[in-house]
Formats: C-alpha cells, structure tokens, sequence
C-alpha cells in the first residue's frame, strides 16, 4: 500500500469530503474554506519493506487567510521557510500505531476506531471551537505564555501582533513597542531572523483599515 492509498483509505472510512494528499513523509486532509482560511488534519508515516505505519499523533491546523496573507510577502521577500498555518493542535491516545504494519484495507480497518476518536473528539472540536481569528485570539490571552507554541506556530510573537491588529486589541501599539524594544537582541539568536521585517510588518499593520468593529480589552 501507498500513502496516497492509505489517505484515500481513511478519508473514505471518515466518510467527510475533504482533499486527501500525501508526500513522502506524511499524509493529510485539506478543506479550504470560502474565505480562503484552510483545515488539515495530517499524520506522519513510515515506510517499512513491505508496508506502511502511521504515528500514533494526529495534529490538527488552521491557517487562517488574513493573517497568514500578510506574513507570506515578508516570508518571500527575506527567502524564509514557510508554513502557511496559524493555530494547531496535537491528538493522542495510549495505544501505540506505529507497531501496526499497515499492507492491505483489513488493517486500516483495525486502526480506525483510533484515528476516529482523536479526530471527532479532539481534532473536530478545536476547528469548531477556533474558526476566527477572535476565537483563536481569546484563547490565547488565556494561555500561559510558556505554552503558547502549543496552540500558535512559530514565530508566536508576531502571529499575536498581527491578531491584535485584526481584533482591533487596545494594547496594539504597547504590544508594537514592546517587540520593537526587543528586536536587538533578538536578531542576536538562532530564531530571530525574522525580526529583519519587524519595522516594516508594524508599519503595515498601523495603516491597516481595522475590520472589527468591537476593541477587545487587554
């Protein structure tokens, strides 16, 4: 069995009608949504001599449309790597799938019920639960900072910054500063290349027309 059969496979049995994909490395169901934000819900996968396995994670991603549309010209002008998701979660459970060998449908079949119980109990809920940015934004507020990459991709702090903006969040411009004060020291490590569009990003986003029209308090 291939991925691109054991993808077809499980979109089949989940009976939703989602894209399935797959390359080398990994499998995946895609929905894109009409106000271009994209779902996906995608496992790793190994490949044996004669068969396939699957981890035992399932994750979970959303990449919403606004956001990830201002990021993706900084991404190109400064040739970084770039993934086009915003928010993600991680499903597992205890039972180990990546002993399964999976060769023919019968053995898909034996690792369903799994796969479905992560996916309508943890992976459907959190699409549900944080389809807008606003959604996705309170939680974070909510969230220990020491946490947050568990819920918002890399880089986490200009992700909020530019979700401020788009909720129209009354600590913008402290937040703005804040991140601008950091920037020097930041260029100095492993990850802070991208704080090279930082001035740039906080100069389109002051001038960006604010779409909601409610501010959502510090």
């Amino acid at each position: 069995m291939k991925a691109t059969d054991l993808i077809k496979l499980i979109k089949s049995k989940l009976d939703i009608d989602w894209e399935a994909k797959s390359d080398r490395g990994a499998i995946w169901l895609e929905k894109k949504e009409r106000n271009g934000d994209i779902k996906v819900i995608t496992w790793s996968v190994g490949h044996k001599v004669d068969g396939l396995s699957i981890d035992s994670y399932v994750s979970g991603f959303i990449g919403f449309n606004q956001m990830e549309n201002i990021l993706l010209k900084y991404y190109k002008k400064y040739n970084l790597n770039y993934l086009p998701y915003s928010i993600h979660v991680t499903s597992g459970r205890d039972e180990w799938l990546g002993n399964q060998k999976i060769i023919t449908s019968d053995d898909v079949d034996a690792i369903m019920p799994i796969i479905k119980d992560m996916i309508e109990n943890d992976i459907i809920p959190f699409f549900e639960n944080y389809s807008s940015i606003e959604n996705a934004y309170k939680k974070i507020e909510k969230t220990e900072k020491s946490n947050i990459t568990l819920f918002l991709l890399h880089p986490p702090t200009i992700r909020i910054l530019i979700m401020k903006k788009l909720v129209n969040a009354t600590d913008f411009d402290e937040y703005a500063d804040w991140l601008m004060s950091l920037r020097p020291i930041m260029l100095e490590t492993a990850n802070g290349i991208v704080y090279q569009f930082l001035p740039e990003l906080i100069e389109e986003l002051k001038n960006l027309p604010t779409t909601s029209s409610n501010k959502i308090q510090k």
